[in-house]
């Protein structure tokens, strides 16, 4: 049986991931990219080569691909709509593959139910709670987060290629905005949860929240069941009324959550250190569950979050309270990197404004030596507002190191660590502005003492996590041979 030759315009995250789909699909395809080969980052070569030994062929560094060979054409969203591509792919007659179709076409393939879980800060320490929960549950689990890669549609598709999606009984999936745009718009959700919503990526949006919003409200149109943080009620609470909000009882003092009205919580988390506690009502009986947390800071919000979504599809109460005593973090969040000549070091992966402030309050709160700051560079394929980072960093830090090189494209923009530390200006911390985590660390031994601790912060904890991990190590004991 003759296959069916399709051509992917565009090779970058949305390219890839359908590409390999259409291929597993049974496609015959080919993925082209103006862009050459040796232009991309190692991580994208890497899968270019994974492309290939699955018999997708990669024509990069083409601008005007010879189109007469294909019936039918994918074209990455990225793509401009006055682009020449467009007319040639219009002019030869090809059919377009639409995101629609994509997006059926995954949600066919996944048969077990689908927890799916979005927002702007905590989807991925939430997803993992709910992993933990669910598992302790008895509950076959196949989970895709960006702990396992940052891009969240590599990893569905690459469980759906290796059948990671067949014999369980649920699957799990984190669904950043990104990934949302690209296989997540026909997906049929049994669970949704919406973390919140913060300004972040407007830059992609045209600068328009409603249009954020938009994307991120596919987790509500899709989901059978839908529960979100009361944080989000100012933008949703009147586009679905059977909506199950969750939040902190901090939280009940700053919005409007009169349990009366149709957006008032059914779960309020009650905190404490290494406890929770969660109120909420089940039958119109008022219930709590009590459970020890090892984690602190966001985490306990996430675990609310997680508590909610777990009872709400049916996981008894104790099966939550043992999940998230169970439940021990994970990389990259909160992460403790341990004792470097008497400073303690973590590496914590916030990046918006909102995140950044919830771990720097945390580490800052019964500190008595000194809060030193490392800041990876703040921009990732988003530009990101440096200044206003460096005035927040500025209030809680009292040495301040800023990095240069973007880790997921390693590309040295000193003027970005200069702008974050102007933004700090006045602040009365230390401030330093390095080439890259390495410098930065060795730095953080250097100007600092036993008691004090040290806390890495920034979006390439998620990206490059491994690289990040090591360079921080690396700088961490080389500075401890030369300072005490």
């Amino acid at each position: 049986m003759t296959k069916m030759k399709c051509v992917v315009i565009g090779a970058g995250n949305a390219g890839r991931p359908v590409a390999r789909l259409l291929n597993y699909m049974g496609w015959d395809v080919t993925i082209t990219d103006p862009k050459p080969r040796e232009k991309f980052v190692e991580e994208n070569k890497v899968c270019f080569k994974l492309l290939e030994n699955e018999g997708i062929k990669c024509e990069l560094g083409i601008d005007a691909p010879d189109l007469t060979k294909f019936e039918h054409a994918y074209i990455s969203p990225v793509i401009p709509q006055n682009a020449p591509i467009r007319k040639q792919i219009k002019e030869q007659g090809l059919e377009i593959i639409t995101q629609e179709y994509i997006g059926t076409s995954i949600n066919n393939i996944i048969k077990p139910d689908i927890i799916a879980v979005t927002g702007s800060v905590g989807k991925t320490s939430t997803t993992h709670i709910i992993k933990t929960i669910l598992e302790t549950a008895g509950y076959n689990i196949w989970i895709c987060s960006s702990v396992t890669q940052n891009l969240v549609s590599e990893v569905i598709i690459d469980g759906i290629v290796k059948g990671r999606h067949e014999n369980i009984d649920l699957a799990l999936l984190e669904i950043p905005h990104g990934t949302a745009g690209i296989i997540a718009s026909h997906l049929e959700i049994k669970l949704g949860l919406l973390v919140s919503i913060y300004e972040e990526h407007l830059s992609e949006f045209g600068g328009s929240m409603e249009k954020y919003i938009e994307r991120k409200s596919f987790i509500m149109n899709q989901s059978e069941k839908y529960i979100t943080n009361i944080q989000t009620a100012e933008y949703l609470s009147n586009k679905r009324d059977d909506t199950v909000y969750y939040c902190l009882d901090t939280q009940e003092n700053t919005l409007d959550i009169d349990s009366n009205k149709p957006y008032g919580p059914k779960y309020i988390g009650h905190i404490s250190p290494q406890h929770i506690s969660i109120n909420y009502h089940d039958d119109n009986k008022r219930e709590t569950l009590e459970s020890d947390f090892h984690m602190r800071s966001y985490y306990y919000q996430n675990a609310v979050a997680a508590a909610a979504v777990c009872l709400e599809f049916g996981i008894s109460k104790e099966n939550v309270q043992k999940g998230l005593e169970k439940f021990k973090g994970i990389q990259g969040h909160l992460e403790s990197l341990g004792d470097y000549n008497g400073r303690h070091a973590y590496i914590d992966s916030a990046y918006l404004e909102e995140g950044i402030e919830q771990t720097l309050q945390y580490f800052k709160e019964d500190l008595d030596g000194k809060l030193v700051v490392v800041l990876d560079n703040l921009d990732t394929s988003t530009s990101r507002d440096k200044p206003g980072v460096g005035k927040l960093v500025g209030k809680y830090a009292d040495i301040m190191v800023a990095t240069g090189l973007i880790e997921v494209t390693q590309i040295l923009n000193m003027d970005s660590s200069i702008q974050l530390l102007y933004g700090a200006k006045e602040s009365k911390a230390l401030k330093l502005a390095v080439c890259d985590l390495k410098e930065a660390c060795y730095l953080a031994i250097k100007y600092s003492k036993p008691g004090d601790v040290i806390v890495h912060i920034g979006a390439a904890a998620i990206t490059s996590y491994r690289d990040v991990k090591g360079k921080m190590i690396n700088g961490l004991e080389e500075g401890c041979k030369n300072y005490e």
